[in-house]
Order: C-alpha cells, then structure tokens, then sequence
C-alpha cells in the first residue's frame, strides 16, 4: 500500500510538474505573441507616420503648383491689361488728332469762305430740324 502511495504521489508530482511546464510555456506563448502584436503596431504606427507625412508632402507640392499657376495667370492678366491699356492709349491719342486736324481743316475753310460756312451751317441746321421734327410728328 505504501508503494501505491508513493506511485500516487509521483504521478500527482508528474502531472503538477508537467501542468508548471505547460503554464510557463503558455505565459511564453502569450508573452511572445504581445511583443509580436506591441511590434505589429509600432511598425503599423511607423507606416501610417509615414504616409500621413507623404500625404502632407504631397498636400504642400500640390499648393505649390497652385500658388505658381495662380501667378502665372495673375501675369498674363497684368500683360493682357497692359497691352489693352496701350492700345486704348494709342487710339486715344490718334483719334484726338484726327479731330483736332478735321477741327483745324474746318477753322481753316471757315476763315477762307466765312459766308459760305454760313449758308452751309443754316442749310445742315434746317435739315436736321426738319429731321428731327418730322421724326417725332
């Protein structure tokens, strides 16, 4: 009886030793499968770090060009104005002259035919009331 005591014992002793064995390995497995998960999302937190810093290179490139097409049409509108402005200058100062020379030509050929700029300033005068008049009868 005493040695199915002691086989009894160690068995208990065995299968304790053995559950030990188990625990320790189970808490290893758990213990490397945290250190593979903390590392998972430190490498997961490094990449979207990166992304997220590309994405904000990527946002600042784009603003960049933007900013650059931006001025480039602010330029072409300041040289399309400038050129308008020309020539809205230039053809003010050649129909200026032109009437001032048909104002010129004209004081010239009243001063040499006073009486007849006369007759022919009454006769326009009297068409244009005749005009005018018979428009609005």
């Amino acid at each position: 009886m005493a040695d199915t005591k002691e086989r009894m014992k160690d068995r208990i002793d065995s299968a304790g030793d053995k559950t030990k064995d188990l625990i320790d390995r189970g808490y290893g497995v758990a213990q490397h499968a945290q250190e593979q998960a903390s590392g998972m999302a430190s490498t997961a937190m490094e990449k979207a770090k990166e992304l997220a810093g590309s994405a904000a290179d990527m946002a600042r490139h784009a603003k960049d060009k933007v900013q650059d097409w931006a001025s480039a049409s602010a330029e072409g509108v300041g040289k399309a104005t400038d050129a308008v402005k020309d020539v809205a200058s230039e053809a003010y100062e050649k129909s200026s002259e032109a009437i001032r020379y048909a104002g010129d030509e004209v004081t010239t050929l009243v001063r040499r035919y006073p009486i007849t700029s006369l007759l022919v300033g009454l006769g326009v005068g009297f068409l244009l009331g005749r005009a005018l008049r018979g428009s609005s009868a």
